[in-house]
């Protein structure tokens, strides 16, 4: 429904704008414009988005690597001839869970109280190695971007991002499991709220500085445009004053003393810690673009975007209707379609699943003036 109603608004003010053509992630603005742009973008190569969220009656689908990444974003920026300056919003999250990973958490019910009483668990599990973890930040700040135009038709781009850090949610866990034995490492890094244990920590005040660059090329000439882009560069954040929880899980709670008798200890064995100075180091995001125009009013190309070993691939074809011009995409490796819609001052861009229910969900809008 509500798809419904931003189409025909669209169409209604088709006639009252200009259409210009669709080059996707293009840097090159025009001079002294002022942009105001914000994304919704999760993707997920296997997993759904809100997994964690739903109770675990039967074991998700998922394959033996599954990843997860995607940020709310947000800026604002004004455009001189070759310089930009801008402030930002970043919402972003990269996730890994290995097969071994998921099973852990399906035999545990998906709740940290319950695998901490869980010594047995290693007789319900295939053997197995266990491997995940979480990149979670919520960072604000402000860039300067600097365009170079090498010839008339290559042009790159370096932005420099300097930030403060609101929160940071950084888990690793790695181990075995065998009939025999299991035996993992659980690290847990926190700004305030602990989502395993749920242990609020009394570090709320401490903040985090921080700093990445962003590298861009763009070839464009005549029918032909291609993109290249490397995202936080080097990107790192300085915590001073975080907390952090540490367990260590083995399931062989039996063991002979010095004494030659048996004694049994605990499943897990962990300790929590303030005041912990760390280093949060930003995942490094790729993307890029090939588009080519087969005729003034339409094009065919192919956006790509990735992190590690994870690559989304959406082909599309763009449409100049009147004084607009129109795309349609299709993510093949989440089955998701993409609609946009490219005027003079102003673009737009959605998903047709906009569910958490999905693999991807993806939202875009930019206006300039």
């Amino acid at each position: 429904m509500r798809r419904g109603v931003l189409v025909t608004l669209l169409l209604f003010f088709t006639p009252l704008l200009y259409g210009v053509d669709y080059y996707e992630h293009d840097f090159r603005d025009s001079n002294n414009t002022f942009h105001i742009r914000a994304s919704l973008n999760p993707k997920s190569n296997e997993l759904q988005l809100n997994i964690f969220d739903q109770t675990w009656d039967v074991m998700p689908t998922h394959v033996q690597d599954n990843y997860a990444y995607g940020s709310i974003y947000f800026d604002a920026y004004y455009n001189f001839e070759t310089w930009k300056i801008g402030i930002f919003a970043d919402q972003s999250a990269s996730i890994y869970l290995n097969d071994g990973f998921i099973q852990t958490l399906y035999q545990s019910n998906n709740d940290f109280n319950t695998f901490l009483h869980n010594s047995t668990i290693n007789t319900q599990l295939s053997k197995t190695d266990i491997d995940g973890f979480t990149n979670y930040y919520d960072i604000k700040g402000l860039y300067l971007q600097k365009l170079l135009s090498l010839s008339p038709y290559h042009t790159i781009s370096a932005k420099v991002k300097f930030f403060v850090s609101d929160d940071i949610q950084n888990v690793d866990i790695n181990g075995y499991n065998t009939q025999e034995r299991f035996v993992a490492n659980l690290e847990y890094y926190y700004r305030k709220e602990n989502y395993i244990s749920h242990r609020t920590s009394d570090e709320t005040t401490s903040k985090g500085y921080g700093y990445s660059i962003d590298l861009e090329y763009i070839y464009n000439k005549e029918r032909l445009y291609i993109y290249a882009g490397l995202l936080n560069i080097g990107g790192i954040i300085y915590w001073d004053n975080i907390s952090k929880m540490t367990y260590f899980f083995d399931s062989q709670t039996v063991y002979v003393g010095a004494d030659g008798y048996n004694h049994r200890k605990p499943f897990g064995v962990g300790k929590y810690e303030d005041n912990v100075k760390y280093k949060q180091y930003l995942p490094m995001f790729y993307k890029g673009t090939i588009d080519y125009a087969l005729y003034s009013f339409l094009s065919i190309g192919n956006n790509l975007s990735g992190y590690k070993d994870v690559v989304f691939n959406e082909p599309y074809v763009t449409l100049k209707v009147y004084n607009s011009r129109y795309k349609v995409g299709y993510m093949y490796e989440a089955n998701t379609a993409i609609f946009a819609a490219y005027f003079q001052h102003f673009k737009v861009e959605i998903s047709n699943n906009f569910s958490f229910s999905q693999q991807v969900m993806q939202a875009k809008v930019h206006i300039w003036f």
